[in-house]
Parts: C-alpha cells; structure tokens; sequence
C-alpha cells in the first residue's frame, strides 16, 4: 500500500499517448507474461495510490509504467521502482542459442537469490564464436522532439564480424519488433545530395534519418516504435526474426 509518483520527461515525444498504464511485474522491463495489470491513469495524472490488501502475487517485485494510446502499450516500460518489501528466490535455468548459419552456440547458467537485504550470484558462461548475419550494437538517438518527427535522428550499428556474404543493408520503421506494418527508410548519399536510395551499402554503418521524416508505418492506426536493420546478399534478405532491432519509443 502507498502512492507513487512520476513526473514526464520535460521533451517527451508522447505522440498518440492518451493514458499510463501501471503494472506489477516480475522484471524491471515489464516483459513477458509476468506481469499484473493494476490500472491506468490520464496523461496529465502523475500519482497513483497502490490499494491496500495487495500483494507480490507471482513473484512481482517491480511497479512498471507504461505509456498507452489506442493501440496499446508502448514496446518498453517508461519507468519501474522496485518494491523492497517483496522477498523472493528465483532460479534461471540453462538457456542454449544457436544461429541459423552455424553450428556452433552460446550457453549460459545463472542462478540467482535474493531476499529484502541481501543478494548472492553465481554465474557460469561458456560461449563460442557464431557465425551471424546481424549488425550489433543498434542504437537510435532522437534528435527532434516534437511528437511524430524523428528526421535528423542518428542511427548507429556495429557491422557483422564477416560481411563476406552481406551486399547492402535494409532499414524499417515497424509497429513492433516483429516488423508489422513496416516502412522502408531511405538513404541520402552524403556526398552526393541528389543520390538517393532504399539500399544501404556496405560501409554505411552510421547515418541520419532524413528530414523531414515521421515516426510512422503503413498503417496510419500504428505508429512506428522499433527500428529494424536486415543484411541482403546474394541469398536473399536476412529473415525478420533475425534482424537487428530497438526500440525508438
């Protein structure tokens, strides 16, 4: 039981935001299935009052905010605040990972305790070179804050450690981060100002989003929140599911 209270970034892109919706959660982020749905308030309201008699059902530990519009919620929580007075123990089992490429893979076991005042972890990681397709390190700086307008942003990615099989590359704006309702971005030659493109060639590992540019798909219901960046070769364009991907709001 209690209150807590947020106040709004002072240069917000809040867009089609029309209310927060308040969860509790098993995760800082709000993802997964791990989460309860406690309510949501107005934009404009910056408290909520937690009712009495509630508990850290399901292994919640963190109050998570969402921003919200007709649509939905936003791809990532706003805000969190761990809720101290929920003690818990949870286990993370091994997860393996192996690319479509390769054969080889990534493994990792950890195992995590944790009560009120005190946190131990032991992890174990053993991990082998993978032969992947995929950019790294996407990263998405907005550089102009009124709602809607993301022209001039900074998109940044590290290329694939072997570029061998990779010809250009291709960039989306997206609903979400499976690539619904995409739209394909352009590229704008910075040495040649009439040079203009849907292809991304090799080398062009950073650039800005060109001017004017509006966070939007094809579905003019579904506002652009992920940025995807897929290779192309000579084997056809990288699936989806295997794109880099981050969220922009």
């Amino acid at each position: 039981q209690g209150t807590v209270r947020w106040t709004p970034a002072p240069r917000a892109d809040l867009g089609l935001t029309t209310h927060y919706a308040l969860y509790l959660s098993g995760s800082a982020e709000g993802s997964g299935g791990s989460r309860t749905f406690l309510d949501s308030v107005n934009v404009g309201s910056d408290e909520f009052t937690l009712p009495s008699g509630r508990y850290c059902e399901r292994g919640a530990r963190f109050l998570v905010i969402f921003a919200r519009n007709p649509v939905g919620d936003a791809a990532t929580a706003s805000a969190w605040h761990e809720l101290h007075a929920c003690t818990y123990t949870t286990t993370l089992t091994t997860q393996t990972i192996t690319t479509r490429e390769g054969d080889t893979s990534t493994s990792a076991t950890s195992r995590t305790t944790k009560t009120q005042t005190t946190t131990t972890q032991t992890q174990t990681v053993t991990s082998v070179t993978t032969r992947s397709r995929s950019v790294t390190q996407l990263t998405f700086v907005d550089t102009d804050h009124r709602p809607y307008q993301i022209g001039g942003a900074i998109v940044q990615w590290v290329p694939p450690a072997d570029a061998s099989g990779v010809t250009d590359y291709q960039v989306y704006l997206a609903a979400d981060a499976v690539g619904s309702h995409r739209a394909r971005l352009w590229y704008a030659n910075p040495q040649n100002s009439d040079d203009f493109s849907n292809v991304f060639p090799v080398g062009t590992n950073t650039f800005h989003l060109y001017n004017p540019t509006r966070r939007q798909t094809t579905s003019p219901s579904h506002p652009a929140t992920w940025l995807l960046v897929l290779t192309h070769g000579p084997g056809g364009r990288q699936p989806i599911e295997e794109a880099a991907k981050i969220p922009i709001y």
